[in-house]
């Protein structure tokens, strides 16, 4: 069985990045969103096994998709990819539910970190 992923990010050079490093990993891109309202849309329509989720985005950033994402799926599996994690973007979204972050540039070794995690069973946070 290959995972489906939903890539959420306003630029369209990242989500062309993220696709191409996850169709590497194994994963099946199933959609992709610009914005936070684009991306809770499009999850509960496509039921992704993952998402990617930009935090600075226009019309809905990607801590308040992510919550409304958590409550339409509280085991939704999200990564945060941003270019700048501060403290309280980064307790603010674990309190929600995320357990992975990328931090940009994305690497193909950061995103295999990241997607591990996300198997794993335990609650461990890890930040790539």
């Amino acid at each position: 069985m290959r995972y489906t992923v939903l890539i959420v990010d306003d630029s369209v050079a990242i989500r062309e990045q993220l696709r191409s490093l996850l169709e590497e990993c194994g994963y099946q891109v199933i959609g992709e969103a610009q914005n936070g309202l684009e991306a809770i849309d499009k999850y509960v329509r496509t039921r992704p096994h993952l998402v990617t989720l930009d935090i600075v985005m226009p019309e809905l950033n990607g801590i308040d998709a992510a919550q409304e994402i958590f409550k339409y799926d509280p085991d939704a599996k999200v990564i945060v990819i941003t270019s700048s994690l501060s403290q309280k973007i980064r307790l603010k979204a674990e309190e929600l539910g995320v357990r992975s972050f990328v931090v940009k540039p994305i690497t193909l070794d950061k995103l295999k970190m990241a997607l591990e995690l996300l198997k794993s069973p335990t609650k461990e946070v890890k930040y790539g």
